[in-house]
């Protein structure tokens, strides 16, 4: 273990170690969360949530940066433009299960390195996106968010640069829970069926929708384990007769369903960039 100074104020303090093999010295530094820069003993300095520092010989071998925009030892390091992408998800299709999420900002990413002198080749590697290009965010994780808690992780099939943002294709069916309208009242649907998970508050925050996805609303928590209540701080009141006319039996198979998604319109997408460069 290193001494570590500075840092984000957090749950967690940040830690060092170093881990010394054959031929190899590895600085390790993980601080959750990330954001301001730490210094560990020996030079080396980082704002990233996890960094790795290789040296060989006395110089850099290796730079791993993640969710992070600088390491650095003396003039040595990398450094990225931004540390993530970040945005809102302005539209769902659940079934097909893509997003289109807006962007804080369209700015392309920037990888910048500075190493030894005479170094050879260099492999880079980095997680970042252009206007016309979001290929490199495939295999990277979206982390979705809202302010009632929920919290949602999904790794990247597909994404595709949109005007103002991107397309993401995600991997699990976000379908958390489904069952048969039993009861509509102002701002709740009360279902046949009963949310088992409620009891670990696992719901909160999760995404109310009918059965032809046409209408959606975030849920604030949910009532006696059968009835999602809309999040007014969000939406509003909702009348009983706007949620009758959304939960009818859209699709004439003889009954109405509701189904909570892992995600919806209006949630955060955070994605972590990433850069990694070896000398060879």
């Amino acid at each position: 273990p290193l001494q570590v100074t500075g840092g984000t104020e957090g749950d967690f303090a940040p830690l060092a170690l170093r881990i010394e093999g054959e031929g190899f010295v590895d600085t390790l530094i993980i601080q959750p969360p990330p954001g301001a820069a730490c210094t560990v003993e020996g030079g080396l300095t980082s704002d990233a949530e996890f960094a790795l520092w290789r040296e060989s010989d006395g110089e850099m071998a290796t730079a791993v940066l993640v969710r992070g925009t600088s390491l650095q030892r003396g003039d040595r390091g990398v450094s990225l433009g931004r540390s993530e992408y970040t945005g809102i998800i302005e539209a769902c299709n659940w079934d097909e299960r893509t997003v289109r999420v807006a962007l804080d900002t369209a700015e392309a990413q920037e990888l910048r390195t500075n190493v030894p002198d005479g170094a050879g080749m260099i492999d880079v590697e980095f997680a970042g996106m252009t206007d016309a290009d979001a290929s490199a965010l495939v295999g990277r994780m979206a982390h979705i968010t809202n302010e009632r808690a929920n919290r949602a992780t999904h790794r990247i099939l597909g994404a595709e640069a949109v005007e103002g943002g991107i397309e993401l294709t995600l991997d699990y069916d976000p379908r958390v829970a489904e069952g048969p309208v039993a009861e509509v009242s102002d701002g709740a649907v009360t279902s046949g069926t009963s949310f088992t998970l409620d009891r670990f508050g696992y719901y909160l925050g999760k995404t109310l929708a009918n059965e032809d996805a046409s209408a959606s609303w975030r849920i604030g928590h949910i009532d006696s384990r059968t009835t999602p209540v809309i999040d007014t701080d969000y939406h509003g009141e909702v009348s009983a007769g706007t949620l009758r006319e959304a939960f009818a039996d859209r699709d004439g198979d003889g009954v109405a369903r509701l189904l909570l998604y892992d995600y919806g319109p209006g949630d955060t997408v955070t994605i972590p960039c990433w850069a990694s460069v070896t000398r060879r």
